[in-house]
């Protein structure tokens, strides 16, 4: 009886150990907590005295996880040897024979393990952790005498080994489906690939980079090199090849491109993956998808360029602007005295005729500072009737001797056409830029350029788009037989800074600056384009009637004359001696000054004994408007005129706040500064 009962406690105390077990594989998921939590639990109700568990790789050669409870410091000598793949006898036996193995006597069937003396007086009993042809590991427990040969003690004892083989199980495949989740959500690319190169595993963001359907039928199929564009397809190889022959792992930057075509940039890592033995299973390429990175750093390099390029402009247009002032002092010498001469000439002399060529060709330099101005933003655009006929020929003779004699330039340029309210720099400045670029689109081969003006009528129906209304215009067409404008890019040849030419050969302005011209000119421009044959832009400004404009002689005839006496003031001795003559010759009594500060004690001995003040605006240590500030402050009802090459330099507030009644743009012709001065006086006296 007492066996009896002594046995139903020893079964009460394992079923209890069984349970609590159990219950923890419904909680645990972790295997290392699972195994060492189930040890614990074997042995917290006595009904074992000790307990060790050791998982097993895959290849069941290695342990790779070990608990243990109911030792002293035994095991840890134990689970060195297994870290070091010695395994002990039982577990050698239950793992070849596929049975349980039970010792009797372990301190002397086991003298070598360094267990067996943690046995004394009990049992050993040493199964398999098995599911579904699966060894996941083995459990070792130890069991008091005379229960080694009880039924129901091995059936309990596999019944736990059972069980926590099933967890293992379930808890892998929680941890793959937990991982395959992780993966498909992963914002990166994962693929495994095997040592032969071929694609075994892509995960959901890898198709989606690539535009592929999932499982589009890549699998066992060779890595997807083709979706890579050479260098990158090269490059890819190698370091797969370089990953799989040195175990390193290599980082790389390549262009790939997806099923439709698209660019993707990927910035991956090629990652050995080893057995427990330390041979390389497989390769996993992990891929970061930095396309919108590499949009971001072309748009900021773009910008930087921009930026760059507009400095560059600035600084060269703060140093045209600087040629062009002292230019237009010589300019202002040349027509000034061509004027002259051609006052105290007869009309019907070949010398007044010379002189007037003087003059012609001093406006047209003064047009070319004009446009120099343009350039560097420091001149203000007037708009007047213009014959577009005078500008083309002037710039067909300009461009004619600049552009190769293969290059054939044609032109079609109706004399009744008629004018158009505009700047003639500017319209300078369209015909050149369309020119230029058309001998760029042909300039290695021979080709054709054809320039035509013309009148046209616009209906409703006949407007190249919305921005213009039905009427007169002259239509300039510029046409070349170049390579053409490619239709993806049409619609960007008006942005600012957008160029096709390499490096150094052009700034992407042109077309832009042509764009902005027309637009202020109340016109339009309309591009036709075929690819090898050529392209075509039609400018459409609106025309102006004739009104009896004067040319150069009758505006010359035409001067206004006075008595009054004038200030006049100039650092430059040769203008201040040239404006002083020339308003000497038409009536007026000149004070000539050469320093802005004598200028002013002239004015301050006696302010009354001038009419006007006429000054230019740049001048060492004092400048036209400070002169005209103090002058001012002394007689505010004076009149005053500042002459400048730079418009930018006189801002409407200074203007206005000193009292500045007119400007004069140098070079100035007689004609203009007669009428200015005439009618600022007129104003002032009513």
């Amino acid at each position: 009886m007492e066996k009896i009962l002594k046995k139903q406690a020893h079964l009460n105390r394992v079923l209890k150990a069984v349970l609590n077990t159990n219950q923890l594989i419904v909680k645990e998921r972790d295997p290392a907590g699972l195994i060492q939590k189930a040890c614990e639990e074997l042995i917290g109700t006595m009904g074992y005295f000790n307990a060790w568990i050791g998982l097993l790789d895959e290849e069941g050669r290695h342990v790779k996880l070990t608990g243990a409870a109911g030792f002293d410091r035994g095991f840890d000598v134990m689970r060195e040897r297994l870290n070091q793949g010695v395994f002990p006898s039982c577990m050698q036996r239950t793992l070849q024979t596929n049975e349980s193995v039970v010792i009797t006597a372990p301190i002397v069937e086991c003298a070598d393990c360094p267990l067996s003396k943690e046995y004394a007086g009990r049992f050993l009993f040493t199964c398999r952790l098995e599911h579904e042809g699966r060894i996941w590991g083995i459990l070792s427990v130890s069991v008091p005498a005379g229960f080694e040969h009880e039924k129901d003690e091995h059936d309990l004892v596999l019944e736990v080994s059972r069980d926590l083989a099933f967890a293992l199980a379930l808890a892998k495949i929680n941890t793959e489906k937990r991982n395959q989740a992780l993966l498909d959500h992963s914002p990166v690319c994962h693929k495994i690939v095997d040592l032969d190169f071929n694609l075994q595993y892509m995960n959901a963001n890898g198709f989606k980079m690539l535009n592929l359907e999932p499982n589009a039928g890549v699998y066992g199929k060779p890595y997807p090199f083709d979706f890579f564009p050479e260098p990158f397809k090269e490059k890819m190889i190698k370091s797969l090849t370089h990953v799989k022959r040195t175990g390193e792992t290599v980082t790389m930057e390549a262009l790939t491109r997806d099923i439709q075509g698209n660019d993707v940039w990927l910035n991956s890592s090629l990652i050995p993956v080893f057995s427990d033995d330390n041979t390389m299973d497989y390769i996993t390429v992990v891929s970061d998808n930095t396309t919108r990175q590499k949009q971001d750093e072309k748009q900021r390099i773009q910008l930087e360029t921009r930026l760059r390029q507009a400095q560059k402009m600035e600084a060269i247009g703060t140093i045209a602007g600087g040629i062009a002032h002292d230019f237009n002092n010589i300019l202002f010498s040349i027509i000034g005295m061509s004027e002259l001469l051609m006052e105290d000439l007869s009309k019907d002399s070949i010398e007044y005729e010379n002189a007037l060529e003087i003059l012609t060709a001093g406006k047209r330099g003064a047009d070319l500072v004009n446009q120099i101005l343009a350039f560097s933003r420091q001149s203000e655009h007037q708009m007047s009737p213009t014959r577009i006929q005078t500008v083309l020929e002037e710039v067909l003779k300009l461009t004619r001797s600049t552009i190769p004699s293969y290059i054939e330039i044609n032109h079609d340029i109706k004399t009744d056409c008629a004018m158009v309210m505009a700047d003639p720099t500017q319209i300078h400045q369209i015909a050149m830029n369309i020119i230029t670029n058309a001998y760029h689109a042909m300039e290695t081969a021979d080709g054709k350029i054809s320039v035509v003006l013309r009148e046209t009528e616009l209906a409703l129906s006949d407007l190249p788009s919305k921005h213009i209304e039905p009427g007169t215009y002259a239509l300039l067409s510029f046409s070349d037989t170049g390579s053409g404008i490619p239709p993806e890019l049409r619609d960007k040849i008006f942005d600012p800074y957008f160029t096709t030419k390499e490096k150094g050969k052009g700034t992407g302005l042109g077309l832009s600056i042509v764009y902005s011209i027309v637009k202020a000119h109340k016109g339009d421009i309309t591009v036709y384009s075929e690819i090898g044959k050529g392209t075509t832009f039609n400018i459409y400004l609106p025309v102006i009637r004739r009104t009896g404009i004067s040319d150069l002689k009758n505006s010359i005839e035409k001067i206004p004359t006075g008595n009054e006496r004038i200030l006049l003031v100039d650092d430059e001795e040769p203008i201040a001696k040239l404006e002083k003559q020339m308003l000497e010759r038409i009536g007026y009594s000149v004070t000539r000054q050469t320093s802005p500060l004598e200028a002013l004690i002239c004015f301050k001995e006696n302010p009354h004994a001038f009419d006007l003040i006429l000054s230019d605006m740049n001048m060492p240590r004092m400048t036209g408007l400070q002169l005209a500030k103090e002058i001012k402050s002394i007689r505010n009802d004076i009149p005053i005129i500042i002459s400048t090459g730079f418009s930018d330099r006189l801002e409407d507030q200074d203007i206005g706040g000193v009292g500045i009644d007119a400007v004069l743009m140098k070079p100035v012709i007689k004609s203009d500064m007669a009428q200015t001065i005439r009618k600022v006086l007129e104003d002032v006296t009513g």
